[in-house]
Formats: structure tokens, C-alpha cells, sequence
């Protein structure tokens, strides 16, 4: 049975590939190794087509000739920007390159294709890939430039839409979901670390009494039920819960506040001469009705 390439991928990690740098050999092989982990090119076939005509320095940006896909529409070279990480090798490499150079790469490329850019199956870089990694301390992780590949895949994912990862990385969304993607430990502790949301609404406010207020109604009701007390308002025994302490108060609580200014109106109109009815007379004092004074 064909085994899953999912089986075979590996996130690399940045500290890994700074132990690779700190071993190799010269400015060339760092930026084979930038330019695989941080560029996300296919190595060798895109790595050693670098031209120096095909670095944009004032845009900030590199056209990237790639012959795997050439014979697809549209797929012989991508525009990627010249990312940060890889901003200094290339400067670097920049400044050591021979008069008149015409490849990023020179000093490393086969010397069968030396001049030109043709069939990269005879540029072995994995074997002293393979031996950089030993000397920093790691083992070698499988499908070697694939990996380093997909690794910045799956970051550059996580940072901007999938269309634009696809077009830098020159493969469709698709391919990079089946074979480049991956799910990572990261992924698992930002997950479990996030923060609640805040699910109350910011401009939400709610009902609250301040303790001041509470103790005067408090009294307020307490008096009341000493003066409505033959009337059958509500007794100390129904007076229970009545929302104090929670800054919202209950049903229960609203209705006695509200029979409790009830009773108070109603006392007070028994003492105001407004409310009481005498005979309305006209000039010659006779009587012509009742109205209020």
C-alpha cells in the first residue's frame, strides 16, 4: 500500500535551521538554505535558476523561474517578495558575487550545468545538505528540501490568505492543503491558550442600585409595612428576598416599591385641600356646580 505523503512531512523548526547556518560553509550555502526554508523555493531546480537580473532590490521583490512547472499555463516563473529573512544572505551574496555574475548560485552549481539552466538531476545538493545538518547536531529529517518547503508554506498560512501563499509558493490551493500544509504543535497551544471572548456587550448596561439607595427604599418598605399593616400590605415574612446585595432588583421587589408609592399617593391626597370639593358659585354667588379648589 502507497504510503501517505502526510506520513513523511515534518515542520522544521527556525532554531534547527539557524544551528544548519551557523555550520556552513560559505555565503552561497547559506543562502541555498535560506532561500529553501524562508523562500519557499524547490531546491535545486529554482534555487540554482536564480538569476541576479531577477532580483528587484527597489521593490523588494524576486521573479523566481521555476522549471517543474514551466509547462503549466502561467507556471514558468512567480513574482515572491524578498522576505526579511532572506534580505540578508542575498545582500551578502550580493557583495561577494563575481564581476558580470549571472546566477545567484555559481560557486556550488554542477559543473555540467555551470552556465546554464537545464536538467537539475544531476545537482546533488541533499548529500552535503546531509552532512551540514550532522555536524550541527541533527538528523537528517525525510524528503529534505520538500520539508523546508512545506514548512514555510504552512507558516506563510498562517499569515495570509491561501491564494497568496499559493501564488508565491507556485502551486495551487489544492496541492498545498494535500501535500505542504501541515498542522503543528503551535497551532495546538495557540488554541488552547486563547482568551474568552468577552460575550457582554461593551455598551451594555445594566440595572443597579448603589447601597445608598438600597437602604433608603429598604426603610422606605419597612415603613410602609408598619402603616399598611391593617390594609393587608405585604409582611415582613414575604419580604424575603428582596434583590438587595445584587444590584438588580427582583420581581417581587419592583411590586412593592410600586405599592409602596401607591400608599404614599393616597396619603398624601387625603391631606391636600386640592383634592377636596367645594361649590362652584358665579359673580352673583349662585351656585352653578362643584369643582376642584
Amino acid at each position: 500500500m502507497a504510503r501517505n505523503n502526510k506520513d513523511r512531512q515534518q515542520f522544521i523548526p527556525r532554531e534547527w535551521i539557524s544551528r544548519v547556518l551557523n555550520v556552513a560553509p560559505d555565503t552561497e550555502w547559506r543562502l541555498i538554505i535560506v532561500l529553501a526554508r524562508y523562500g519557499g523555493l524547490r531546491t535545486p531546480s529554482e534555487t540554482l535558476s536564480l538569476r541576479w537580473r531577477d532580483i528587484y532590490w527597489d521593490r523588494k521583490q524576486m521573479l523566481v523561474t521555476a522549471p517543474k512547472t514551466e509547462h503549466h499555463e502561467g507556471g514558468a516563473s512567480r513574482l515572491i517578495p524578498i522576505f526579511p529573512e532572506v534580505r540578508m544572505c542575498l545582500d551578502e551574496a550580493w557583495e561577494q558575487a563575481e564581476e558580470g555574475a549571472e546566477f545567484v548560485i555559481s560557486k556550488h552549481r554542477p559543473k555540467s550545468i555551470r552556465n546554464t539552466a537545464g536538467n537539475w538531476e544531476g545537482a546533488n545538493l541533499r548529500t552535503t545538505f546531509s552532512r551540514l545538518t550532522k555536524r550541527a547536531g541533527l538528523t537528517l529529517w525525510p524528503r529534505v528540501f520538500q520539508n523546508l518547503r512545506s514548512t514555510r508554506a504552512t507558516e506563510l498560512a498562517d499569515e495570509f490568505p491561501g491564494h497568496v501563499v499559493s501564488a508565491w509558493l507556485g502551486h495551487s490551493e489544492d496541492i498545498a492543503k494535500e501535500h505542504y500544509r501541515q498542522v503543528t504543535e503551535e497551532h495546538f497551544l495557540r488554541a488552547s491558550s486563547q482568551a474568552l471572548p468577552d460575550l457582554m456587550p461593551h455598551d451594555a448596561v445594566l440595572p443597579r442600585i448603589d447601597s445608598q439607595a438600597q437602604n433608603q427604599v429598604h426603610a422606605q418598605l419597612v415603613s410602609a409595612q408598619e402603616e399598611t399593616a391593617a390594609c393587608g400590605s405585604t409582611q415582613p415574612s414575604e419580604m424575603e428576598d428582596r434583590g438587595l446585595g445584587t444590584g438588580i432588583p427582583n420581581i417581587r421587589y419592583r411590586k412593592d416599591l410600586r405599592r409602596l408609592r401607591i400608599h404614599r399617593i393616597g396619603k398624601r391626597s387625603e391631606n391636600r385641600s386640592d383634592f377636596v370639593s367645594r361649590p362652584a358659585t358665579d359673580r352673583t354667588g349662585r351656585a352653578v356646580g362643584f369643582a376642584a379648589g
